[in-house]
Order: C-alpha cells, then sequence, then structure tokens
C-alpha cells in the first residue's frame, strides 16, 4: 500500500495537498478487485507554519463505484439492445409518436 500512497504522503511532506487520489485494495484472489478508496493527504503544521506531519483520511467508496459501474453497464446494454431493435417500438411517421402495439 505505501507504495502506491508514497507519492501522496512525500508531497504532504513537502506541504502541498494531495486530495482525492483513488486506491484500489488488494482484492481476496488473484484477479479479483478489492476495495476502493478515496485518500486524500494533507500536511499537518505547528504555530509557526513548518510541517510536523501528515493527515491522511480514507473513505470507502467501493459501493458507489460498483453501482457506478453496473447503471454504465446496464446503460449500454439498453443502448445496444435499442440500436439493435430499432422497429421494437415504431413512430407514427406524422407526429412521431411511438405506436405500442395491444398483444391481446
Amino acid at each position: 500500500m505505501f507504495q502506491a500512497l508514497g507519492p501522496c504522503f512525500h508531497r504532504a511532506l513537502e506541504g502541498q495537498s494531495f486530495l482525492g487520489m483513488e486506491y484500489v485494495s488488494l482484492g481476496p484472489a488473484p484477479g479479483k478487485r478489492g476495495d476502493i478508496f478515496l485518500v486524500s493527504c494533507q500536511s499537518g503544521r505547528d504555530e509557526a507554519g513548518e510541517v510536523i506531519g501528515v493527515s491522511v483520511s480514507f473513505v470507502d467508496i467501493t459501493q458507489h463505484k460498483r453501482s457506478e459501474e453496473a447503471l454504465r453497464k446496464s446503460r449500454d446494454e439498453r443502448r445496444r439492445h435499442i440500436e439493435l431493435n430499432t422497429s421494437v417500438f415504431p413512430r407514427d411517421a406524422d407526429s412521431g409518436i411511438f405506436i405500442i402495439p395491444n398483444r391481446c
């Protein structure tokens, strides 16, 4: 983990803030994705303004990212379905209103 976040720590020790880096932890098995965190590092300073440490925060955004991916996949599937099936919902040529036949 330090290899991935080391630059964040070093920049904070130099007095720079590093906000919003995404970090993916190791998964439970090879090829499996782990949890996803939003990481921020900021310098901790004393009264004189000298850097004396680093403040690091981790926010677990795993569920948010997985939800985004599921929505993206669903949108892409629906888009592909509509593009491949242009006759599913024909439109009236004059009004442009969709014609949905009654299957009864």
